[in-house]
């Protein structure tokens, strides 16, 4: 399936891209390319005949005049006929080209194709499920490059066009979970039991988590900081291989003061008591939570772990790190979908409303940690986790503790720093690769320029090294 915006026809784009990417990248090595008339749309590119570039427009059905970007009007329209026709096909992946698929694909949370693109998404449209891959428009590219050797774009587009071409053979359909799986097996406390019996109920479940190998956790508040007058945490929730459960710590809505403090005493003694991994989301917000109301010892109780960290170590780019992405690039369903809270007024909405998300969250946070510690593992990054692990709870216990910065030091340092980089810098233009640089370029070669170390890898030293 090719999704693309369409401002070049295809044989004008394949000429425009073998001249591109002329010394650069074998055409060959990739597809091969026959130009033929063609009235339809081509949802798949691998044929049995071979690789073929067409002149589809499939997120809007017409091209729009001077090949602007479709409005959100023209897409709509177009939406019902196109999933109708990718119902019929059911391709197994769709590359989508542009920001404008993945908008039309994955929706507003998905803002940026810079930071989507080279991810592999499982998607639902219509009745079929299949699998999305965001890149670059070849238009931006061809746009980007002119007579440029190399270009950051360029490298990303080639890698992620061949990642996704690779991928296809050992793929099957994405199984995307229902509404009802996405809610299934999450309990919330009943409101309208008594407060001991809630309080006993709370205690004999955190006691079995305390137990458990891996426990996710997640708390929801009224404010993003533990210091105002008003914050507070309005609930708790688990989640272990039995299930997810969330009940209420300081609602307005639920449980007197001696309740509230009965229930914090008891997530203070599970947090110091649980043997296996405690994993978060964002895990530098709840443990600052955590050691303000629950005191600081809590903070380097036992393991911990967190989803977002993992999510940085396996792709640093941000903007696709907050949990309701990453279960969307991972599961294919956006949490959004299905609890729409308003977070910076959380109270607004009924407590087991919030009892429930807050369940939802701990549910698939400990489903995505069990699948991106297998991506870590596989991609050989334990080091790089670990290293990043380990200085969150440092860095939210000198938060805490407050540190006065003395601009006296921070001076002394820059200098000394500074004086590091600039001799560094002259012994590697001192170097035989950078003067050859300056005499191909007519420049000074900058160390800190990607694309003149890129120049100097590739062109002068004739690596393979690059972004």
């Amino acid at each position: 399936e090719d999704f693309h915006e369409a401002p070049l026809g295809g044989a004008e784009l394949f000429g425009k891209l073998s001249q591109t990417y002329a010394g650069l990248v074998q055409i060959d090595e990739v597809l091969f390319v026959d130009v033929q008339h063609y009235d339809g749309f081509l949802y798949n590119l691998e044929t049995e005949d071979g690789w073929y570039i067409a002149e589809n427009h499939v997120v809007s059905n017409t091209r729009p005049p001077r090949n602007r970007t479709p409005t959100w009007k023209e897409i709509e329209s177009c939406r019902p006929s196109i999933i109708r026709d990718i119902e019929a096909t059911k391709p197994l992946a769709i590359f989508g080209f542009g920001g404008t698929p993945l908008l039309w694909t994955l929706g507003p949370t998905a803002s940026k194709i810079s930071v989507w693109r080279g991810r592999r998404v499982p998607v639902r449209i219509g009745g079929h499920s299949c699998w999305f891959y965001p890149m670059y428009h070849p238009a931006y590219i061809v746009r980007l490059g002119g007579e440029r050797i190399w270009s950051k774009e360029k490298f990303v587009f080639e890698r992620d066009l061949k990642a996704a071409l690779s991928d296809l053979g050992n793929l099957g359909p994405p199984t995307i979970p229902t509404r009802e799986q996405v809610l299934e097996e999450i309990e919330i406390t009943d409101l309208r039991m008594p407060e001991e019996e809630a309080l006993h109920r709370i205690g004999a479940r955190l006691t079995e988590a305390s137990r458990c190998p891996k426990v996710a956790i997640d708390i929801e508040t009224t404010a993003l900081r533990p210091y105002g007058k008003n914050s507070r945490i309005v609930s708790f929730s688990l989640a272990t291989t039995a299930g997810a459960f969330a009940f209420p710590v300081q609602a307005k809505a639920w449980g007197s003061s001696a309740y509230t403090k009965a229930v914090t005493g008891l997530i203070r003694d599970f947090l110091l008591s649980v043997r296996g991994v405690k994993i978060c989301h964002n895990m530098a917000f709840e443990l600052e939570w955590f050691g303000h109301f629950l005191g600081r010892e809590v903070i380097r109780a036992g393991t911990w772990d967190d989803t977002m960290v993992q999510g940085y170590v396996l792709d640093e780019r941000r903007g696709a790190l907050g949990l309701d992405n990453l279960i969307l690039q991972h599961f294919g369903f956006s949490e959004k979908s299905v609890h729409n809270i308003d977070r910076a007024n959380i109270e607004a909405s009924p407590l087991p409303t919030i009892l429930s998300y807050n369940g939802l969250d701990t549910k698939w946070t400990l489903a995505l940690h069990r699948i991106q510690a297998l991506l870590i593992i596989e991609q050989k990054l334990q080091a790089a986790h670990r290293d990043q692990i380990r200085s969150v709870p440092t860095m939210i216990l000198t938060q805490m503790a407050g540190v006065p910065v003395s601009q006296r030091e921070v001076k002394k340092h820059s200098a000394a720093l500074l004086a590091q980089l600039v001799d560094v810098k002259n012994k590697l233009l001192d170097l035989p690769e950078a003067k050859k640089f300056k005499r191909a370029t007519g420049r000074e070669f900058n160390p800190g320029s990607n694309p003149d170390v890129a120049y100097v890898l590739e062109t002068l030293l004739r690596r393979s090294e690059g972004y």
